[in-house]
């Protein structure tokens, strides 16, 4: 199989996403369909406008079928970064998910991997998330 140079042909790219959808479908947690779909919108068709809100929509339809698909949240984190999402929007998705399962660690790792992006400035404020303020201190802060 010899593919045109950097997806140069949208349509050999479009049949290698459906391929890879394909096998997503078949088998969701396959590392190598997963790694696939990765080279193929970052290196050898270059991320587009158009290509990165899709994939991004694949991913939370995937979660939605398995919200603990480790290998689905890892790709969503590369293509935010990808797309330079923001990470309070990309929290946001987390905590949807956590409000839907509190187990749902694979959600807790990818808020785990967000929070040191937002810094201090997220405009999320930490008492009103459950957390400490700014000095540290957690008075008031209601422990269910």
């Amino acid at each position: 199989l010899a593919l045109p140079p950097h997806g140069e042909d949208e349509g050999a790219v479009a049949a290698e996403l459906e391929l890879t959808q394909a096998g997503l479908t078949a088998n969701p947690k396959s590392y190598c369909v997963w790694h696939h779909r990765r080279w193929v919108v970052t290196v050898w068709a270059p991320p587009s406008a158009e290509r990165l809100p899709r994939e991004l929509k694949l991913c939370a339809k995937l979660l939605e079928m398995d919200a603990r698909n480790f290998h689905c949240w890892g790709y969503r984190r590369h293509l935010a970064g990808v797309a330079s999402s923001p990470p309070a929007a990309e929290l946001r998705f987390t905590d949807a998910k956590i409000g839907a399962d509190f187990s749902n660690y694979s959600a807790w790792h990818q808020r785990a991997h967000l929070r040191p992006l937002l810094g201090d400035g997220d405009g999320l404020g930490g008492t009103a998330r459950g957390g400490a303020g700014a000095g540290g201190s957690a008075e008031g802060v209601a422990i269910v």
